[in-house]
């Protein structure tokens, strides 16, 4: 009977370890594990979050919100916050994060961003700041005039590749920069907000006609 007793202890125990250790970096990669979010103006700015499923297994979550924030993520031009999202095995997804409503006590800037899936919870750490403006930051890839009209000019410092996302998230130009100043033509976008990814940064690129 002990010896049954200890079997039992056992696999309890392992259970237990699994359980804690299910989002393992490599497992499921969530990154990056701090997103800055600001409003420049009325507009919000938002960062990319991706989701790496390296189980053999399909990955559901079940919903992302956050105690401090209504957060509206968005993937495809489609609103993912409260709805199950499937993630199959091997497969990555990225999607765009905006907050909507401020809900805090308005003295601390910091926040969490749950992502709720069926292996467990996992928590990006959120940096709010409502007077922060994406031109503020200190970047090495410059964009200019912004506001722009029928073009704009990008300066990068690698030639990788230039991805342009509307305000719902949606990739509306993409392309490989020959050098480190390009024109991007933006007389066929529709006015708005639009979100330049290059060199692993986000710039926001306001179009007025």
């Amino acid at each position: 009977m002990k010896k049954v007793f200890t079997l039992i202890a056992a696999i309890v125990l392992c259970f237990n370890l699994s359980a804690q250790n299910i989002l393992d970096d490599e497992l499921v990669i969530i990154t990056p594990d701090t997103v800055h979010l600001f409003f420049h103006g009325c507009s919000p700015h938002g960062e990319y979050v991706t989701i790496t499923n390296n189980t053999s297994d399909l990955l559901i979550i079940n919903r992302i919100y956050s105690d401090n924030y209504v957060l509206d993520c968005i993937l495809n031009g489609e609103h993912i916050s409260e709805t199950n999202l499937f993630v199959s095995p091997g497969e990555t997804i990225e999607f765009i994060v905006f907050v909507s409503v401020f809900t805090g006590n308005g003295l601390d800037p910091y926040g969490k961003m749950y992502i709720d899936t069926d292996l467990g919870l996992y928590s990006i750490t959120i940096f709010y700041d409502e007077f922060f403006g994406v031109q503020d930051m200190q970047s090495e890839v410059k964009l200019f005039p912004n506001p722009a009209d029928d073009h704009v000019t990008l300066n990068v410092t690698s030639h990788d590749k230039v991805s342009v996302f509307n305000a719902l998230g949606q990739k509306v130009d993409e392309f490989l920069p020959d050098r480190d100043e390009i024109v991007i033509s933006t007389s066929n976008y529709r006015s708005g907000l639009y979100f330049v990814k290059a060199n692993g940064q986000n710039l926001k690129l306001v179009v007025t006609h």
